[in-house]
C-alpha cells in the first residue's frame, strides 16, 4: 500500500474554512498534510493520529512571534504555499494543525476566536477579489472588443501555464534526484 498521496485541487482564498475541512477529512481518514502547493496536496498515511488543520494568510512575512504564538497554543506548523493566483495580489498561505481530542471544544481548533482578527484575516485576503475582477474586466473588454485577440491571449495564457508546470515538475525531479 502507497504510503503517499498526490490530490490536485484549488482553492481560493474566501474558501479557506472548505479547504481547512477537506484537510481534516483526510487527516480523519489516516491522510496526514505534507505540502501544500497552489493546486496540489501531498499527503503521507499515518492512521495513528488525527489533527484539525488551519490556514492563515499572509502578504508579507509575518512579525517575529507568529509562530511562536501558534506553538504555544498547541499548533504545528506544517508548511507555506506562495499563493500567486494571477490576481496580481500575492501572499503566502500558512497551514497549521493540532492534535485532534474530541473532548475539546470546537473553539480550541479556531485560529480566530474573536471577531477583530478574524476581520482583519479576511481583509488580507480581499484584494484577491479586487484582482481576480480586475483581471476579469480586463480580459471581458478585450473579449467584447477584439474576439479573436481574445483567443490569442487564452491559447497564450495556457501556453505560458503549460511552460510553468513543465519548468516547475524539471526543477522538481532534479531536486529529488540530487543528494
Amino acid at each position: 500500500m502507497k504510503d503517499t498521496k498526490t490530490v490536485w485541487r484549488s482553492f481560493i482564498p474566501w474558501q479557506y474554512d472548505a479547504e481547512a475541512a477537506v484537510l481534516d477529512g483526510m487527516s480523519e481518514r489516516g491522510w496526514q498534510l505534507q505540502s501544500l502547493g497552489l493546486h496540489k496536496r501531498t499527503y503521507v498515511r499515518d492512521g495513528s493520529v488525527r489533527y484539525r488543520y488551519a490556514l492563515d494568510l499572509h502578504k508579507e512575512e509575518p512579525r517575529p512571534d507568529y509562530f511562536e504564538l501558534f506553538r504555544d497554543q498547541g499548533w504545528e506548523r506544517v508548511c507555506a504555499c506562495r499563493n500567486s493566483d494571477g490576481s496580481g495580489a500575492a501572499g503566502w498561505w500558512y497551514v497549521f494543525r493540532k492534535k485532534y481530542d474530541p473532548a475539546l471544544p470546537e473553539e480550541e481548533y479556531r485560529i480566530y476566536t474573536d471577531r477583530p482578527s478574524l476581520e482583519e484575516m479576511k481583509g488580507r485576503w480581499s484584494a484577491h477579489i479586487w484582482g481576480w475582477l480586475a483581471l476579469l474586466a480586463v480580459w471581458g473588454t478585450i473579449f467584447v472588443l477584439q474576439p479573436s485577440m481574445f483567443r490569442l491571449l487564452i491559447v497564450l495564457w495556457w501556453l505560458a501555464m503549460l511552460l510553468l508546470w513543465t519548468a516547475r515538475r524539471r526543477a522538481l525531479r532534479r531536486a529529488a534526484s540530487s543528494p
